[in-house]
């Protein structure tokens, strides 16, 4: 069976999230600075917490999701990425609320006002946030229902 790619979306971004992650960083960057002329070991230690914080950041939050016709791939940052099989995914539809946050399962969701609830048939379910739900659902269903095998 030939590969090839059906839709390909980027990962919305909730500024609420922006703010936190952002939040973090910038905390760790001026509680180095403030340690400066008090403890030089202390603004280094700062420092690498700041820049891990941003090695994990940039490491395990998604960028894009993208649909094949057999495959749904979550791009996380470079190398890493999240290969699911259509055949393993039994329904793919919008989670919205409180739901959205608290959902038990994989969160990968990084905004609540766009995401979709993958439910699994083996594994835990997953949360993503396309930025456009309504094409990225419309996509990722008519290729589970173009899977040989499916209802």
């Amino acid at each position: 069976m030939n590969r090839y790619l059906i839709h390909e979306e980027p990962a919305k971004y909730d500024f609420w999230l922006k703010f936190l992650l952002g939040g973090a960083v910038l905390f760790a960057i001026f509680l180095g600075l403030f340690l400066l002329t008090e403890d030089p070991n202390g603004t280094w230690v700062s420092f690498a917490a700041a820049a891990f914080e941003i090695l994990l950041f940039h490491s395990v939050l998604p960028r894009r999701f993208q649909v094949y016709n057999d495959r749904l791939r979550i791009v996380l940052g470079r190398p890493f990425a999240i290969t699911l099989s259509l055949a393993n995914i039994s329904e793919a539809r919008p989670i919205a609320g409180f739901k959205a946050l608290s959902y038990w399962g994989v969160r990968l969701g990084t905004s609540a006002s766009t995401a979709v609830l993958l439910v699994r048939r083996r594994g835990w379910n997953i949360v993503i946030s396309p930025v456009d739900r309504q094409r990225f659902l419309e996509n990722l269903n008519q290729a589970l229902r173009e899977m040989p095998g499916s209802p």
